[in-house]
């Protein structure tokens, strides 16, 4: 089993309720109703000294969702097979069988199929006499493959990709995060401008002798001033799931599904925002829509 504290995004205070709930694995946690969940972290920040807010009801499927990537990724790599699990062994790992996911189950069908009788030459008995053989040759038959069971993943590839697409939740503060998202594009990309100007006329003015004229200070004036404005509000913007700064990149683990560019991943995260009109957070993983 997977400990709580492996899973992408938790804080050390919720990691305190979440093992003040008893629910030491993530495969606990997934297995248990997020407002069942919602009401036992209540009950553990009451009674612990510094009462502790417990997360939203929308953060924790959140964290669910991705206990169940996590899971999934990790029977992936191990490439073992599925097992018949009785129900005893299940409610003693502490699992409920009625939150587990339901497979659609198809009937088997045969898997020999009939096929039109093989016609004879005139001549095959002939030729058997003759090469002093015995008896008929075996009838042949077409296998076919038949599907047993098919998982819920392999559902979902069949569907058209129209339906499979997850555009994500709508924020309710969109506008704002468009605001956001353009003045870190900006900020970055003046810097990186403003950068480069520096050198080149450091370098032409301490080894050529170049002498840059005083008007050249206000090509550098936009990215303070886009700093100001970043400072003021690109970094207020936060993921209406876990809370987080959405374009604010900290030094921490972050989502296995999260967007990276060479600029990082807040950098890369506003751009998706401005171009696509939507955005995945680096934390809990999550799809934000911009746009109805």
């Amino acid at each position: 089993m997977r400990d709580i504290e492996e899973l992408p995004g938790l804080e050390e205070k919720a990691i305190a309720l979440l093992h003040g709930a008893g629910l030491e694995t993530v495969e606990k946690f997934i297995a248990s109703d997020a407002v069942e969940i919602l009401e036992r972290l209540k009950a553990v920040g009451m009674r612990l000294e510094e009462e502790i807010r417990p997360p939203s009801q929308n953060l924790i499927e959140a964290w669910q969702t991705t206990g169940r990537e996590l899971l999934e990724k990790e029977v992936r790599l191990s490439g073992r097979e599925a097992v018949e699990v009785s129900p005893e062994s299940l409610e003693k790992a502490g699992v409920a069988i009625s939150s587990l996911p339901v497979g659609r189950v198809f009937e088997i069908e045969s898997s020999i199929e009939p096929v039109a009788p093989f016609e004879h030459s005139k001549g095959w008995k002939r030729k058997i006499e003759d090469d002093d053989l015995v008896g008929e040759p075996a009838p042949r038959v077409r296998q076919k493959a038949g599907e047993a069971f098919r998982s819920l993943s392999g559902n979902q590839k069949v569907e058209p990709w129209r339906e499979r697409r997850n555009r994500g939740v709508p924020h309710p503060q969109a506008g704002f995060v468009r605001w956001a998202a353009a003045l870190t594009v900006a900020v970055t990309l003046l810097g990186m401008l403003s950068l480069i100007g520096l050198i080149t006329v450091g370098i032409m003015a301490f080894g050529f002798g170049f002498q840059p004229p005083p008007r050249i200070a206000f090509a550098f004036v936009p990215f303070p001033l886009a700093l100001m404005l970043y400072l003021l509000l690109g970094i207020r913007a936060r993921c209406q799931f876990c809370g987080q700064r959405c374009f604010v990149s900290k030094n921490c683990q972050k989502h296995e599904h999260a967007v990276r560019s060479i600029l990082g991943f807040g950098f890369a995260a506003a751009r998706d925002a401005l171009l696509f009109t939507s955005f995945r957070c680096m934390y809990c993983g999550s799809k934000t829509r911009l746009k109805s």
